[in-house]
Formats: C-alpha cells, structure tokens, sequence
C-alpha cells in the first residue's frame, strides 16, 4: 500500500503535465524595417539610407529553449529549423511541450556543434538537415552553413538595386544565441510564436560599398551574426475582435502605479497573456493574467507613460495606458 500512493500521485502529475502540452510552432515573418519583404520584390532601405533587395534569405534555428509564464525554462530538445524567406507564412511545429504561456525565447542561429558536422546525406528528405537545393552544406569540416542572404545593393542611387552582395556565415565559431521577449499563450493546443524578422537589420554598420561577397567566418560575417541578435520581436496581430466595450472593461488599480497595483480583464476570456510596452514600442515585461486578475509592480521601471496590451495568443484584445 505504501508503494501504491506515490504511484498513483506520479501517474496523476504527469497526466496534468501531459494535459498541459501544448504545440510551439514559429512563425518568421520577414521585414525590411518596418517594411513587410517579398523576396526578389521589395525594396528597401538599411541604416545608411542604402535600398537593398533581397533575393535569397535563409538560417538555422538550434538549441531552442522557452520561458514559460510558469518561471520555469523549457528546453526543445533536438530542434533544428530552417528558415527560409520565399515562405514567409510558414510554421515550424517543433512538437509538443509542457509550456502553456511563453514569455522569452533563447534559440541559436546555426547548427550546434553536435550536427554540424554530420552527413546532411543521412538524413531523409524533409529534414532540415538533409541535403537542400540551393545547398545549406559547406562541407565536412566547415559543415553548415548557419546564414546565407543575397541580394543587390542600390550603389548608383537611382533607385533600383543594381550591384549584387552574397554573405555565408558559417563555422562553429559563429553560433550565436539570441534571446529576445515575447508574451503569447496557447489556444486550441497550440502556441504560435510569430516573429517578425528584421532582415534589414543584418546589414547595420555595412556600408555595401566594397566587400560584398564574403563565405566563411571572417570579420564580416561575425558582423553579420552578430546583428542577428537583435533583428527578432514578437509580432502581434491586431484583432478585429478588439473593441472599445473590451479595452473599456480592463481596469488598472491605482494608475497611475507607485508601487503595485492590479489589473483585471472581463473574467470569460482563457489563456490571456499580458505584455507592457513602453513609448518606443518595446516589450518591457509580459506576464500572465489568470481568472481575469494579474498585479505589476512598477519595480525599476522608469517613470512614464506605458501601454498594456492584453492578448489571446498572438492576438491583441484590448489596450490599457498606465502610468508609472
């Protein structure tokens, strides 16, 4: 009888962890600036007023793990995406996991050290890691390659893109990780984490006056990866469902906030997160809103003005201004 208990306390644990698995499935969606990117179409400007056009955009996505709105990290074991911009709508499912909100991501670009160097053969086809066309592989000793853009740069400044570029990042050494925020939560058994991809940001601090074919891990292509630790925030879709009667019924107490207070939404909505922007559109803090109550602490916030976004998945339903 002893025995039997923690047996029957163990089965009933996993069987909630199991009812809590949810699908992570990403989603990036390509931008030149705030520019949504068609590739071989748009075009558009980099840091230095430049206008580029991208013709070939693609990485490796590695070594993922999420924070879910539990506090703790959830590792997704043996993922490997390839993201590729001709698809911008595409959905990386990378399975089923014990996480019903997330509010961080931390992934690598490039293919981690333990496959990198492995037979792209051995895999079958539809695999990432499997042999691609245009190839993704290097070869054995350099092994993948971890990001690969092309495009044309406009040098002449009439407007059309006209002097080609091509950079292939690769080598162990540049496998990069990158952590960003993000408040989404799960509906219908899956959580879509939808990113937008500033794939203009890649080319902060190139001039793309000179150099502008570079394949392996020299000084440029650090840069490159270097630069891919910023071009990811969460991108949050609009609802049509947002309405005033919505956003009228989320109430702030006090606000402006001195010290804590608390939020409450309409008591029917399930699975809300909550995310704090400040006035230059960053994700400040996300949290999430359970049985229509949650509490924010101002903390070290500087003081101002803050919008609070209250979203079902990657959906926003309603808005809040708070004061700090």
């Amino acid at each position: 009888m002893k025995n039997i208990i923690p047996i029957l306390a163990f089965l009933w644990v996993s069987s909630v962890a199991m009812a809590q698995n949810n699908n992570v499935v990403f989603v990036f969606k390509p931008f030149l600036g705030d520019v949504p990117m068609t590739i071989g179409q748009t075009v558009a400007p980099i840091w230095n007023g430049k206008s580029i056009n991208i013709s070939r955009a693609q990485f490796y996505v590695s070594e993922i793990s999420v924070l879910g709105t539990d506090g703790l990290w959830v590792p997704l074991t043996n993922s490997h995406l390839l993201v590729n911009g001709d698809h911008p709508n595409a959905e990386y499912n990378t399975g089923s996991w014990p996480v019903s909100g997330i509010t961080k991501v931390k992934m690598h670009i490039g293919v981690d050290p333990a496959f990198n160097h492995l037979d792209p053969s051995s895999y079958p086809a539809g695999s990432p890691l499997a042999n691609q066309n245009p190839t993704m592989h290097w070869g054995w000793t350099a092994g993948y390659r971890f990001v690969v853009m092309e495009g044309q740069v406009d040098n002449d400044n009439d407007g059309v893109p006209e002097t080609g570029f091509a950079y292939h990042c690769l080598d162990d050494a540049l496998y990069t990780e990158v952590e960003y925020d993000c408040v989404t939560s799960a509906v219908g058994g899956k959580i879509s984490l939808i990113i937008k991809t500033d794939l203009a940001g890649a080319f902060l601090d190139y001039s793309l006056n000179e150099n502008l074919i570079q394949h392996g891990s020299g000084p440029e292509n650090q840069r490159m990866m270097n630069n891919f630790k910023s071009i990811f925030s969460q991108f949050a879709v609009l609802s049509q469902q947002e309405t005033e009667a919505f956003s009228a019924q989320i109430t702030v107490s006090p606000n402006p906030v001195r010290d804590i207070s608390q939020i409450t939404i309409p008591s029917n909505e399930q699975n809300v997160t909550a995310a704090l922007i400040d006035q230059f559109g960053r994700l400040v803090r996300g949290f999430p809103v359970m049985n229509g109550s949650a509490t924010i602490e101002k903390a070290d916030l500087p003081s101002g003005l803050y919008l609070l976004n209250v979203l079902q998945g990657n959906t926003v339903l309603g808005r809040k201004k708070i004061v700090f």
